[in-house]
């Protein structure tokens, strides 16, 4: 069945296909890529898009939470983190939890170094 219909999706593209199913009452929609689904006028209206600040001072957007409570949007006020921010508290936390850990030896052996946080 998957090769039928593969090869009959094949004889025209998503827009075409799109039209097709609306006309003939089959619910669809595009699959949209993340740029397409930030600049989708749904999500805009809704408020679904902020803009945020990336380690390094990139700005971007982001989608937020979409559960309101009493009617207000749950805020996202949290940026991805740098490369290695957290290290030192993850590795605290870790030894709390579990003992020393240590890091990858070049020859890809474990093992606690000097100075290693």
């Amino acid at each position: 069945m998957k090769d039928l219909l593969e090869a009959r999706f094949a004889d025209a593209d998503a827009a075409d296909w799109l039209a097709r199913f609306a006309k003939a009452g089959v619910p669809g929609a595009p699959i949209n890529g993340y740029a397409e689904a930030l600049a989708d006028p749904q999500a805009l209206h809704l408020g679904l898009v902020q803009p945020m600040t990336m380690p390094g001072g990139t700005d971007t957007r982001t989608v937020v939470c979409p559960v309101r409570i009493h009617g207000a949007a749950v805020p996202v006020d949290t940026r991805a983190p740098a490369l290695g921010e957290h290290d030192r508290e993850l590795r605290e936390r870790a030894r709390e939890v579990a003992g020393p850990i240590g890091r990858r030896d070049g020859d890809g052996e474990t093992g606690t170094k000097e100075g290693a946080p």
